[in-house]
């Protein structure tokens, strides 16, 4: 009897979740992308893609923000993929707090507080073992590949990624101030794990930089940089070599007004 009350208790719960679930009210929105919207309804927050986004992106995304969960990082619990008005979307959890890059703005004067827990919560990540299936050399040199860049410059940059050391860290891909969220006790989450693969460190830290500049916080980026190496004994030379090769690829997913800032990174024009 007792296994019995205890199979309807946990039908019970599961029906109200899917109740629950059902029944969610997209009226508040907390960002919008150029190709997915986020909402929050109470403790869920609701990530809504459009259709350029295909089944498998929108799998892959939920897989590797469980698989980083479980490697023992602070990120929100996936709690469901659904579908809300024919479009594919993850259900997780609700973090409240401000995001670093919120807090920068806000604070000025603290901006290198926020970066140095910017920039070991990206250390500690890379020190995680998480067996994720993709691999950023493949996932750079096939995206170079796809850009439009002539054949020789696409072929010279191909090579000099196959001289690059593979290596096997834990990678976001796509981490910056925006994709940190430090909460009311002081714990920070990362958010966004679409791009995540496994690979060199110093391809990450590249990333990082470049978007940073894009955000046109170049004082942050640099000293992102300089935090970064120091943190984690990376020399900044093997960073610079990855800087063309994640401008280029980049180019490849970006809409217009990145790719004209990325270009001048890919043809050596700008460096740091």
């Amino acid at each position: 009897i007792g296994s019995g009350r205890t199979g309807l208790c946990k039908n019970s719960r599961m029906l109200r979740q899917k109740r629950r679930y059902a029944n969610l009210k997209l009226d508040r929105i907390i960002a919008v992308r150029n190709d997915k919207t986020v909402y929050r309804d109470g403790e869920f927050c609701v990530k809504v893609f459009d259709s350029s986004h295909t089944k498998s992106d929108i799998l892959s995304e939920a897989l590797y923000q469980t698989m980083a969960r479980e490697a023992g990082l602070n990120v929100p619990d996936v709690k469901r993929i659904t579908e809300i008005d024919e479009r594919l979307s993850i259900i997780s959890d609700y973090i409240k707090g401000q995001t670093l890059d919120s807090l920068i703005r806000d604070n000025p004067q603290r901006r290198k507080e926020y970066l140095r827990i910017f920039t070991n919560t990206q250390l500690e990540l890379q020190s995680k073992r998480c067996p994720l299936p993709g691999r950023k050399h493949d996932i750079i040199g096939h995206a170079i590949m796809r850009t439009e860049f002539n054949a020789p410059l696409r072929y010279d940059l191909g090579v000099r990624l196959s001289a690059l050391p593979k290596l096997q860290k834990l990678c976001h891909g796509d981490f910056i101030p925006e994709n940190l969220i430090l909460d009311e006790s002081g714990n920070v989450y990362i958010l966004d794990w679409s791009r995540a693969s496994l690979g060199n460190p110093a391809a990450d830290a590249a990333i990082s930089y470049l978007l940073m500049r894009y955000s046109g916080d170049r004082e942050s980026a640099d000293l992102y940089l300089d935090l970064y190496t120091q943190g984690s004994g990376i020399d900044i030379g093997r960073i610079r070599a990855w800087i063309p090769l994640a401008a280029a690829a980049r180019t490849a997913v970006a809409r217009r007004t990145e790719r004209e800032f990325l270009r001048p990174w890919v043809l050596g024009s700008e460096s740091i």
